[in-house]
């Protein structure tokens, strides 16, 4: 009996020996395929999320950038700012604020001197010059062209946007929309991937200044011994913290391209290297209880083997004892095995349903990796594969044969044996056509390492990213397109700007046409009148020599003025290029356009008071078009005191008070003035913010074009000057302010 159970230890030994054996080389797979897929998914989990975090600070900038875009495109708001009327500006603004101010959480005006002029986020704060302090706003200045990205400040870092904006072709100053990139940011991140999240600054002492963060203190402080690389601009990532699962480090740059700092991540589950550590770890417990399982089984499987044999030598030699004996009869008891093979076959029967289950952990395993996975030997023979890329795989095993068909397996060869050779992970990107449609795979190779360090497996991963090459190729058509647009949309504005102006000089040509009229013919009937003396003195042989030189003398002065008022009217219709700029008086151009339009006003009874300053200044300009501006001015103010004489004719008013224009110069400061008040019909409330929009006008149809006070706004607004219209008790006000002439910036040109 003693004999029989140590041969049954013995086995027992043996099998526990070949369990322990299968069992650390099922392990060091396990953990290899562990660790590969591991890195790889880490791999690509920070990746993806590094693309993440630049696109959503790249979202919040196109957010403010499409604030300014609608803010840009609003006349009222360039008018305001125009006229650095900052109250009405701000409460025209203070809606569109409030419904913004939860991601752009400042809207700023710069003037172009860099001073402040309006923060809707604290009003009550202007004037102070920001180009000393701040960066950002001195680029966008001086190149006059915008700006984005991450800018640290006086009150901290954010995310700025700033265009330059303009109004008719004139530089108004900056707008800046900036985002707060701090807490708020970060608990977006969070939301969104569920991880922890802060932002580190560079200190100017190779020290790190901590900003922001999801949470009050970070677990794993790995960036002090990073520190170099990060401000070259190298990612950091890492599986060695005990208190997280990962780590990653992403610098970032300021606007200009300066890495001033960094986003730390800290992840605390991966799913995927969750999902294998809870596999492996019920791995572990269940081969652990299989190997306990099987010593058990097998050394009571042995024993119920030898239990028989035993009491088969028992019996015979019971058996022949009773032959030496004589006696030929059976024992009373006979073995009857039934029963203990029975439980053989029941312990066997657990086993195989044990093994069973292993198989369908370990096809989890393989099915829950995202995309198509197999696995590889050194022969080029697919050993598993999971459902996903069984469609593309078939009935085939080797990678000879896939990839004599070409298409998805048409580099695979050369990929893999690059990855044989070089023993680390590659990736690589490819399209494919499939049943007329394209396909884009990313393709990634683990090698699995045997103890030498050499490959002798390769687990395959592949990744269809046809969405995200969609994607990417929309984006790339939609700027083409949006930039084409730009270019066109700013041709067809200028094109309709010259259009306008034509229009609006035509319109003042059919003013001036009855004033001319009369300019010509009083010199003409003076002409005709001495022409008739001179020959009735010829007739009575009267005429003089002096008589004669007077009449001369006098006719041609006369054909003079015809000759000055056609030449006059020949150049303002001509006009000139709009880069012509010469120094001139606009005392000069008031009484250029009081001989076109002065017949017209005196036969329409209105009388014209001139306080004209004689001392005053040149200013630089187009004179043609200033003296259009003082056109378009008139014929408004005539066309006013018309109205209402004819309304107070409809009220039976037997004693209407005449019509007056009052035309002044004067100068103010670094300023040449001009005013011009009539006591006409006024101008309504309810027109006062539109009267410089084209086409806008109150004139009965085909009186007016409505260009007249748009091309004027237009014109003085070249000038660097301002053009503002105001109801008076006694009619309206035109206050027009243009710069003194600077001689060092432009020279005086002659016509």
């Amino acid at each position: 009996m003693k004999r029989k159970l140590s041969v049954a230890f013995e086995i027992t030994v043996l099998i526990i020996a070949v369990q322990i054996i299968m069992y650390i080389l099922f392990s060091t797979i396990l953990v290899s395929i562990e660790k590969s897929t591991a890195t790889v998914s880490q791999k690509e989990t920070f990746n993806l999320l590094h693309d993440s975090i630049l696109w959503s600070i790249e979202d919040e900038l196109l957010q403010a950038s499409l604030l300014i875009d609608t803010l840009r495109s609003d006349s009222n708001v360039l008018r305001l700012f125009k006229n650095q009327n900052r109250n009405d500006l701000y409460k025209y603004m203070l809606p569109t604020y409030e419904q913004v101010q939860h991601r752009v959480t400042r809207i700023h005006f710069h003037l172009p001197n860099g001073n402040s002029f309006l923060r809707l986020h604290n009003p009550s704060s202007y004037g102070d010059n920001l180009l000393a302090i701040r960066p950002m706003i001195k680029t966008a200045n001086n190149l006059r062209s915008s700006i984005k990205g991450i800018e640290i400040g006086r009150d901290g870092i954010g995310l700025r946007v700033i265009e330059p904006l303009y109004y008719h072709g004139e530089f108004l100053g900056l707008l800046e929309c900036g985002m707060e990139f701090g807490t708020s940011f970060l608990e977006r991140l969070k939301s969104k991937y569920g991880y922890d999240f802060y932002i580190f600054l560079f200190d100017k002492t190779n020290s790190l200044l901590f900003l922001a963060g999801t949470q009050e203190k970070d677990k794993c402080p790995l960036a002090e011994k990073n520190l170099l690389q990060l401000q070259k601009g190298e990612n950091i990532w890492a599986l060695d913290c005990k208190e997280v699962k990962a780590v990653a480090l992403y610098p970032f740059t300021d606007y200009a391209g300066t890495y001033i700092g960094f986003i730390k991540v800290e992840i605390q589950s991966i799913p995927l290297i969750d999902a294998i550590s809870k596999i492996k770890e019920r791995y572990y417990t269940l081969s652990s209880l299989l190997t306990i399982f099987i010593t058990i089984c097998s050394f009571l499987g042995l024993q119920l083997i030898i239990k028989p044999l035993n009491s088969v030598v028992k019996q015979t030699k019971i058996l022949s004892q009773k032959i030496i004996q004589g006696d030929l009869s059976l024992p009373s008891t006979v073995y009857e095995p039934t029963y203990e093979l029975q439980e053989i076959v029941n312990a066997v029967n657990e086993i195989i349903l044990t093994l069973h289950d292993r198989s369908i952990i370990l096809q989890a395993i393989v099915e829950g990796i995202p995309g198509i996975v197999f696995y590889v030997n050194e022969q080029f023979t697919i050993l598993w594969a999971n459902n996903a890329a069984k469609e593309y795989i078939g009935n085939s095993t080797s990678i000879y044969e896939l990839a004599a068909k070409g298409g998805f397996f048409e580099n695979e060869i050369n990929f893999l044996k690059e990855v044989f050779l070089k023993t680390n992970s590659l990736t690589y990107e490819a399209c494919y056509l499939k049943n007329g449609v394209q396909e884009c795979w990313e393709h990634v190779a683990v090698p699995v390492l045997n103890e030498s360090s050499t490959v002798h497996h390769i687990i395959r991963i592949s990744r269809n990213i046809t969405d995200k090459k969609m994607a990417e190729t929309e984006l790339r058509l939609l700027n083409e397109n949006l930039e084409n647009r730009v270019e066109q949309e700013i041709e067809n504005r200028k094109e309709n700007e010259r259009i306008a102006q034509l229009q609006s000089r035509l319109a003042a040509i059919g003013e001036l046409a009855t004033g001319m009229a009369h300019e010509i013919t009083q010199p003409l009937n003076s002409i005709t009148m001495a022409i008739g003396n001179l020959e009735a003195r010829f007739s009575n042989n009267t005429i003089t020599s002096d008589y004669l030189k007077n009449k001369i003398k006098a006719i041609n002065a006369d054909i003079d003025r015809v000759r000055r008022v056609i030449d006059h009217v020949r150049t303002f219709a001509r006009g000139a290029p709009d880069n012509y700029k010469v120094a001139f008086s606009i005392n000069d151009c008031i009484e250029n356009a009081l001989q076109l339009l002065g017949v017209q006003l005196s036969t329409h009874y209105i009388e014209v008071q001139l306080h004209l300053d004689k001392n005053i200044p040149e200013i630089h300009g187009n004179p043609y078009q200033y003296e259009q501006v003082i056109i378009n001015l008139l014929s408004n103010a005539r066309d006013a005191i018309e109205e209402r004489l004819l309304n107070e004719s409809a009220m039976h008013n037997t004693d209407p008070i005449p019509g007056v224009i009052e035309i002044s110069t004067y100068q103010q400061q670094n300023y040449c003035i001009m005013t011009i008040v009539d006591n006409g019909i006024g101008i309504k409330e309810e027109y006062a913010d539109r009267i410089f929009d084209p086409f806008f006008t109150t004139k009965s149809q085909g009186k007016g074009t409505g260009l007249g006070l748009s091309i004027a706004y237009g014109i003085i607004t070249k000038m660097q000057g301002t053009i503002k219209l105001s109801t008076t008790p006694q009619g309206t006000k035109a206050i027009i302010e243009v710069p003194v002439s600077r001689r060092e910036e432009l020279p005086i040109e002659t016509q």
